[in-house]
């Protein structure tokens, strides 16, 4: 039996070159159509913040997802290193404005293309249905309306559930970014939510500028 001595400084460095070697590796060997890490989303954004114009108060990140790699590449094996990209849609409520864009996700990242898609809306996101219950809650047309017509004073009993409007080819629809949330009322606060319906009643409410524009 012996041992090697290795030098101070000497062993910790070997230690960190197989580190790095191992993390090398396992980027390698990284399947193409995983979905993007927490690290991958964060770079996206950043990229999008500093090498674009379109980050303003009023844009949201509707989602960013895994932009799939070209399926020859990924069923034909090779020792190419697949790129990772990411697809982002933003939405800019202060214009009413949709945009895609295309983001490298290697080194710091690079935008690769970034574009305006017009006459459309997309998903509407987590946040824009707490801001929906919270306008058709606080409107005081609302709370009128359902203690006239259903008997309801507690308006913290209502629970409101956002639904796009959909388009028909109305003007509003085209323009606006409109919902038209179902409405049901808890017996009480530990009720479940969906048990009864407020029948007859549908707000129309302008998520661009967080309030009801109509009551139908």
């Amino acid at each position: 039996m012996y041992f090697i001595l290795y030098p101070t400084g000497v062993r910790k460095t070997k230690m960190m070159n197989n580190e790095n070697k191992n993390a090398e590796s396992n980027i390698q060997i990284r399947h193409p159509l995983e979905p993007l890490s927490l690290a991958e989303i964060e770079l996206a954004v950043e990229v999008l913040k500093k090498q674009s114009n379109k980050i303003t108060p009023t844009t949201r990140f509707v989602s960013v997802t895994l932009r799939e790699a070209p399926k020859e590449k990924i069923l034909i094996p090779s020792n190419e290193i697949i790129s990772r990209e990411a697809d982002v849609i933003l939405f800019d409520n202060g214009t009413n404005s949709c945009y895609e864009a295309r983001i490298l996700l290697e080194n710091s990242g690079h935008l690769i293309s970034l574009e305006h898609i017009p006459n459309v809306q997309p998903t509407m996101t987590v946040d824009e249905q707490v801001e929906c219950e919270q306008a058709v809650l606080r409107s005081i047309q609302f709370q009128e309306l359902i203690r006239e017509h259903y008997g309801i004073d507690d308006v913290n009993r209502v629970m409101v559930d956002i639904w796009s409007s959909g388009y028909y080819g109305e003007e509003e629809e085209r323009t606006r970014r409109l919902a038209r949330p179902l409405c049901f009322v808890r017996s009480d606060p530990t009720d479940n939510g969906y048990t009864h319906p407020i029948e007859g009643l549908r707000p129309v409410v302008d998520l661009n500028l967080s309030k009801i524009i109509n009551q139908k």
